[in-house]
C-alpha cells in the first residue's frame, strides 16, 4: 500500500478478487501516510525499513487475523425508566403518532456516541465488499467528508454493517430500538431536545435550513449533545432502529404506525 493506493482501480479489483475467492490479504505500507483501506485491518509498516529482512515472515504472519483496529466509542444507558413520546400541551410539534407521552423502563445498554461515518461504512464495504452508495464517486465517499454520517444506506445494509462489526470484533452489534434511541437522545426527563426544551438553533444541530448537507459527526459538540454525552440525535441525518413502524413511510404526514404507543418492546 502506498499514497495513491487509495485511487488504484487495479488495487481495489485485486483486493476484491481475493475477498471473493476467500484468500487472505497482508497489507504491506510501505511508504507515506496510512491509506483508509487500512483503517479495519492490522498491517504491517515497512515505512523507512521499519521491518528488518531478518524477521520479515515472522511480523508478517502476526497480521494475519485481520482484526478491525477500530470500534465505536460507546456510551452506557443506565437501567432506569424515562418519558417516551410527545406532550402536545409542552411540544407544539408533537404528532399523533408520538402520543400518548408515558413512562418506559428499560434495561442498561451501551450505544454509539456518533452516527456511523463515511470512513467507517468504507472500511465496511472494503472488508465484504457490500455495495455501494450510489452517489459516492468511484465507490469513494467524497474528499473531505469522511467523519460525516454515511447516508443513503438501506435499513438492510445498517442490518449488514452491524453483522460485519460484530463478527469482525467478536462483541455484539445491533441497531438500537426505537426506545433505546429514544432514551439516550432525550435523558430521562421528558426534554423536546438532546439539549432541553429550547428550539434548534445553528449552535446546537444541523437542521434542514442553516446547512442544506451533512456536517461532521461533532461539529455541534458539547452543545448539541444528549444528557449522556450522544451526538447528532437531533439533525444532520435520519437514523435506523430496529423497532417496526408499519405499512406507511413514517415521515408522511397523513403516515400512521400499525404498532401505534404505548410502546411494546
Amino acid at each position: 500500500m502506498t499514497p495513491d493506493s487509495e485511487g488504484s482501480e487495479w488495487v481495489e479489483r485485486e483486493i476484491l478478487l481475493a475477498q471473493r475467492e476467500r484468500k487472505p490479504i497482508f497489507p504491506l505500507l510501505l511508504y507515506g501516510q496510512e491509506n483508509p483501506l487500512l483503517i479495519t485491518i492490522q498491517y504491517a509498516d515497512v515505512t523507512n525499513g521499519r521491518m528488518p529482512p531478518d524477521n520479515f515472515y515472522e511480523r508478517l504472519a502476526q497480521v494475519a487475523p485481520c482484526k478491525p483496529k477500530f470500534k465505536p466509542e460507546l456510551i452506557h444507558i443506565a437501567a432506569g425508566e424515562f418519558l417516551m413520546g410527545s406532550d402536545p400541551k409542552k411540544d407544539k410539534d408533537a404528532e399523533e403518532c408520538e402520543q400518548p407521552q408515558h413512562r418506559l423502563c428499560l434495561p442498561d445498554y451501551y450505544i454509539a456516541k456518533t452516527p456511523v461515518t463515511n470512513a467507517q461504512y468504507l472500511a465496511f464495504l472494503e472488508s465484504t465488499g457490500h455495495d455501494r452508495p450510489k452517489h459516492w464517486e468511484r465507490g469513494k465517499p467524497q474528499g473531505g467528508k469522511e467523519d460525516h454520517p454515511v447516508v443513503e444506506v438501506t435499513w438492510h445494509d445498517a442490518m449488514d454493517y452491524c453483522r460485519w462489526l460484530a463478527e469482525a470484533t467478536d462483541r455484539i452489534y445491533r441497531l438500537p430500538s426505537e426506545a433505546e434511541w429514544e432514551k439516550a437522545a432525550r435523558g430521562s426527563d421528558g426534554r423536546i431536545y438532546p439539549w432541553g426544551d429550547d428550539p434548534p438553533d445553528k449552535s446546537r444541530c444541523n437542521f434542514s435550513t442553516n446547512v442544506e448537507d451533512t456536517t461532521p459527526i461533532e461539529m455541534y459538540s458539547p452543545q448539541g449533545d444528549s444528557p449522556c454525552g450522544c451526538v447528532d440525535m437531533a439533525g444532520n441525518v435520519w437514523e435506523w432502529t430496529r423497532s417496526l413502524w408499519g405499512k406507511d413511510k413514517p415521515w408522511k404526514k397523513s403516515g400512521q404506525p400499525d404498532f401505534k404507543y404505548p410502546y411494546d418492546p
